[in-house]
C-alpha cells in the first residue's frame, strides 16, 4: 500500500495524513495545498522532510544541536525563510525517504477549524486525493515555530 502511495504523491497528488500534532495536508505540488485549502499565498507551508541534512547547507552548529534536540516532533524551525519540520511518525518518514520533501499545511480550509478525523477530511476536501490513517494518533495541537533567522519563538 504504501508505494502505491508514494508513486501517487510523487505524481503529484495531495494526501491529508495523521501527524504527531494534527492531520496534515501534503504534496509536492505547493500550489494544489493553496487551491484545496483555499489559502492565501501570503500564509506560507512548512516543508516536511526526512533528515536534518535536508536543510539548506551550510548549517551553522547551533542550529544542527537545535535540531538534532527536537526532531523529529512537533517542533518547526524557520531557517533561510522557510519553514521545515521532521514528523515524530515512521510511515510518514518513510514516505518522505521516498518522495524526498513535500510541502505541508493542517488539514481545514484555511481560516476554519483542523479536521479531526478521515472522515471530516473526506466531507470537506471529496474525491481525488490521498486519505492515510498514519501511524500516530494527532495530539490536536499544532506544532511549536522556531523563527531561528530572527531568534524568535512565533508559535508555542
Amino acid at each position: 500500500m504504501i508505494e502505491a502511495w508514494i508513486k501517487e504523491i510523487k505524481s503529484g497528488k495531495a494526501a491529508i495524513i495523521a501527524t504527531d500534532s494534527v492531520f496534515g495536508i501534503i504534496s509536492k505540488d505547493k500550489d494544489l495545498i493553496y487551491s484545496l485549502k483555499k489559502r492565501p499565498k501570503e500564509k506560507q507551508l512548512i516543508l516536511f522532510i526526512s533528515s536534518a541534512s535536508e536543510l539548506p547547507s551550510p548549517i551553522p552548529k547551533d542550529l544542527e544541536e537545535l535540531v538534532t534536540s527536537r526532531w523529529p516532533g512537533t517542533f518547526t524551525i524557520i531557517y533561510k525563510g522557510q519553514g521545515y519540520r521532521i514528523p515524530e511518525s515512521n510511515l510518514l518518514i518513510e514516505i518522505l525517504k521516498k518522495t524526498g520533501p513535500l510541502w505541508s499545511s493542517s488539514a481545514n480550509l484555511s481560516g476554519e477549524p483542523v479536521v479531526k478525523d478521515l472522515e471530516e477530511a473526506k466531507s470537506i476536501f471529496g474525491e481525488g486525493i490521498l486519505y492515510i490513517k498514519g501511524d500516530v494518533v494527532p495530539t490536536g495541537t499544532p506544532s511549536t515555530i522556531y523563527d531561528y533567522d530572527n531568534k524568535k519563538l512565533v508559535r508555542k
